[in-house]
């Protein structure tokens, strides 16, 4: 968990570099577009941590699960 936490801290810290990213890929937007572009790259990527963490649990109780046999 505390590595979850320390993760999207660091996502949050970087939003600003993702928001210029985001203005690189569409130079010629408005803010608005780039902070929404932004903020869907951000939403992909906690979404794939999610995931990952998700397998990580259900590896963790298949793990469990061999130990115990």
């Amino acid at each position: 968990m505390r590595t979850f936490l320390n993760r999207l801290s660091d996502a949050l810290l970087t939003f600003s570099a993702v928001i210029q990213r985001a203005g690189a890929v569409y130079p010629n937007s408005d803010m608005r577009v780039c902070e929404t572009a932004a903020a869907q790259m951000v939403l992909d990527r906690l979404q794939q941590f999610d995931r990952l963490l998700e397998e990580n649990e259900a590896l963790k109780a298949k793990l469990a699960s061999l130990e115990a046999a």
